[in-house]
């Protein structure tokens, strides 16, 4: 989301807001991508993320990934949709707006770009 919401980091899991999926899914997987956290604002906002999609592509390309090698994400499917929240009202518009994402695994990280859907 570039132009309206500047995420500073994504809080770590000891931060209140932060929660994991109740679904047992591997970041180097196939299949759903069900991730729920947390992040701070550069100007200090919390905002929840809710984001659920799918990852999948030839079985090469996923066992690569598995090891923790460099895919490029043209090689594979990554497609998100999200729900966020909070209760800053400077960022009250992402509270009812609709956002989607592509996404990419990288060895140490994965990386999703959500966009706000006009």
């Amino acid at each position: 989301i570039r132009t309206k919401l500047r995420p500073h980091q994504v809080l770590p899991d000891n931060q209140p807001m932060h929660k994991r999926s109740q679904k047992k899914t591997c970041c180097k997987c196939p299949g759903p991508v069900d991730t729920r956290y947390a992040l701070e604002t550069d100007d200090g906002a919390l905002i929840e993320i809710i984001n659920y999609g799918f990852r999948h592509g030839p079985t090469e390309v996923i066992k690569s990934i598995a090891k923790g090698d460099d895919v490029p994400a043209s090689s594979y499917y990554m497609r998100t949709h999200a729900r966020l929240e909070t209760g800053d009202v400077r960022y009250s518009w992402v509270n009812r707006s609709l956002f989607v994402g592509t996404g990419k695994r990288e060895k140490d990280r994965v990386v999703i770009e959500l966009y706000e859907i006009l």
